[in-house]
């Protein structure tokens, strides 16, 4: 479930960055998240607001449905990742 999360998380930041860039914005100014080393936190501020009604109304779709399943993930492996196996990564 947390693999699934952090990727669809990963591209939804994906895509409010490229849309943050192509709008001309900084995406080094946020006002939720900030640190001492350069990240893009505007897009992290921005995607904020579509986590839970995009990314995990998807995931969780995809749970309830059993379009994924279980069975569609790799064991852990020696440095600790769990995988979509081949044939399912090819299908998305």
């Amino acid at each position: 479930m947390n693999a699934l999360l952090s990727f669809g998380y990963t591209m939804l930041f994906n895509n409010v960055f490229s849309l943050v860039l192509a709008e001309g914005l900084n995406p080094h100014l946020g006002n939720l998240h900030g640190a001492e080393r350069p990240k893009a936190y505007l897009a992290f501020d921005l995607m904020e607001e579509f986590r839970s009604p995009v990314v995990d109304t998807l995931i969780l779709r995809l749970i309830n449905q059993k379009v994924i399943k279980p069975s569609d993930f790799t064991w852990p492996q020696e440095n600790g990742g769990v995988y979509l196996n081949e044939g399912l990564s090819e299908s998305f």
